[in-house]
């Protein structure tokens, strides 16, 4: 699973290294008239793919963690923390949309919550979830608080009314500091994001790109994942570690059973989200101009409409990601269609190599000091870059496993993480076997030693790959 997570990631990532942030859902984009391939891509990604796959990972992740406990909390914190320096690296030096540097330092909050109960996990994980996306969906509720926040000070001032208590003051100066966070980061936003910003960092050399995304990583990371992250995310990995729990992502439970919820998250899930890609598809199609000339302020109807919409594609996320889960858990119990899963299994074992590598050959395709198709490529054009990098990576994975028992970035970190060089390299190559897929990933799934080749065998290796 994590395999083929990991390659859907790059179908909506592409996205960010490809186009300005302000018109990755312009299906238009680069024009103002969009063909029926670009508007058909667009849809279907933002449909099946959006946001999905993150999750998919973060709950796979959240398993691996719950999988681990028992190895000692020295080396979960010391890979959390490695992974945190290569995240940081990533961020700094490759790309501002990293997604390890959040991995990480939420992997060290939820650790501890190994030990309580599934059904308690699975209440905090989703609490965590819809907190984040209930903020970010309506924001004026705690920016309501504000200004009447500032009127109670001012009459308590002038003795008009009593000062509040000094809970209730705290849970005032609580959400003011977060409404003036979220807007500084909204107007830290909207001056590094603004389209002539944007597009000379992208354009120029390698030096203005670094210097652009130096700006953008205290708002992006840091401003973002206090708001937002470590509440989508960790929420995520809470959720996985209660499906661990409860024997789902482990394999242990009938065929029957995998296909009843994939069925079911199926059809609530894509109806949830397509209910809110919906109002998407109005501006691009021309149906919002009648009552929004596109100057700010958005009317309040139109505001509702797609605050509405963006949080109900975000619970789609959390039912279709459990889908997807679902229907390869199936196909895993299948013995026709397991075999087909080799490569997604390989690609599963390096996709922290991957995933860099990844952001490697886009920014050769796209940066202005490289391939410099920056700003120029279709939403059709970008899923067919992306099919090739990904049919390549399949067979890389496949290749480099025959050889090595660790792709080359889960070996560093792995070899950092126990204060020794790790063995890399297979010691007979030519007798190697493929790498049999299981429910999540050979070493998640720990089975038998002697029913699987090296690579299947447990090992402190779980949570090695990441989106």
């Amino acid at each position: 699973m994590r395999g083929f997570a990991l390659l859907g990631i790059l179908l909506i990532n592409m996205r960010y290294f490809a186009m300005p942030l302000f018109r990755m859902n312009d299906p238009n984009f680069p024009g103002d008239h969009y063909a029926n391939a670009d508007f058909w891509s667009w849809f279907g990604t933002n449909l099946l793919f959006e946001d999905k796959m993150l999750a998919l990972f973060s709950m796979l992740f959240g398993a691996g963690i719950y999988l681990m406990a028992d190895r000692g909390w020295w080396l979960h914190y010391r890979r959390m923390f490695f992974l945190l320096l290569i995240g940081l690296f990533h961020a700094c030096f490759l790309w501002f949309g990293d997604i390890l540097m959040t991995y990480a330092l939420c992997g060290m909050v939820v650790r501890p919550m190994k030990q309580l109960p599934a059904a308690v996990l699975l209440f905090l994980g989703l609490s965590g979830v819809m907190f984040s996306f209930g903020q970010r969906s309506f924001p004026t509720m705690l920016e309501q608080l504000q200004p009447a926040a500032q009127e109670t000070e001012l009459e308590a001032e002038h003795g008009e009314v009593q000062p509040p208590a000094a809970d209730e003051a705290q849970k005032v100066s609580l959400s003011s500091r977060w409404v003036e966070l979220r807007n500084r980061q909204r107007a830290a936003f909207q001056e590094i994001f603004a389209p002539e910003t944007e597009r000379e960092a992208h354009t120029g050399s390698w030096w203005q790109l670094f210097q652009w995304r130096l700006q953008l990583i205290p708002w992006w990371h840091g401003a973002g994942f206090l708001l937002s992250e470590l509440f989508r995310c960790g929420g995520l990995m809470l959720i996985g570690m209660a499906l661990m729990a409860l024997n789902f992502f482990n394999g242990k439970q009938k065929a029957s059973v995998y296909a009843s919820v994939a069925a079911v998250t199926t059809l609530l899930g894509l109806a949830v989200v397509a209910l809110g890609v919906w109002p998407q598809t109005m501006q691009p199609l021309g149906h919002v101009q009648a009552a929004w000339d596109g100057q700010p302020p958005m009317p309040t109807g139109l505001q509702r409409l797609f605050s509405s919409a963006y949080l109900s594609r975000q619970i789609g996320i959390v039912l279709v990601s459990l889908a997807w889960a679902s229907w390869l858990l199936v196909f895993c119990k299948s013995r026709w269609i397991r075999p087909l899963l080799f490569p997604l299994s390989s690609a599963g074992h390096m996709a922290l190599s991957l995933y860099l590598s990844q952001t490697v050959i886009c920014l050769l395709i796209f940066e202005g000091w490289a391939g410099g198709r920056w700003g120029t490529v279709r939403y059709a054009e970008q899923l067919q870059w992306a099919a090739v990098i990904l049919a390549a990576q399949l067979v890389f994975a496949m290749l480099w496993f025959s050889w090595f028992r660790f792709g080359p970035m889960e070996w560093l970190w792995r070899s950092m993480s126990y204060g020794r060089r790790q063995p890399w390299r297979k010691a007979s190559p030519a007798n190697s076997t493929s790498i049999e897929p299981t429910p999540i990933e050979p070493e998640i799934a720990n089975p038998e030693p002697d029913s699987k080749p090296e690579l299947a065998r447990p090992d402190p290796n779980a949570e090695d790959s990441h989106p």
